[in-house]
């Protein structure tokens, strides 16, 4: 029938396909008082385009740090950011202790 959907290739090209990663879904954290921070659309776009990185060297474990952000330091306008590439974390509940 032309026109319809197929679901099945439709999930398998989404599985298999390219992986892309959209950078304005980046977790953006100040690296001083921990809390997240929001800002204007595409904003990490721009920051990750004029660093001169590529979008495909982003994924999951990428977040962008902040050096101040308007709640810890309402005085100044602009702030200092870093990529950062998370390795590995504890899971939920678990202590740094607990680990072997």
């Amino acid at each position: 029938m032309e026109g319809r959907i197929d679901i099945q290739r439709v999930a398998l090209s989404l599985i298999t396909g390219p992986k892309r990663f959209d950078p304005d879904l980046l977790y953006v954290e100040c690296l001083e008082c921990g809390r997240p921070v929001l800002w204007r659309p595409a904003r990490t776009r721009s920051l990750i385009e004029a660093a001169g990185l590529l979008p495909e060297e982003l994924d999951y474990s990428c977040l962008i740090g902040t050096y101040g952000c308007p709640h810890c330091a309402p005085e100044l306008k602009s702030f200092k950011t870093m990529l950062v590439r998370v390795e590995s974390y504890a899971g939920c509940g678990e202590s740094a202790a607990g680990r072997a």
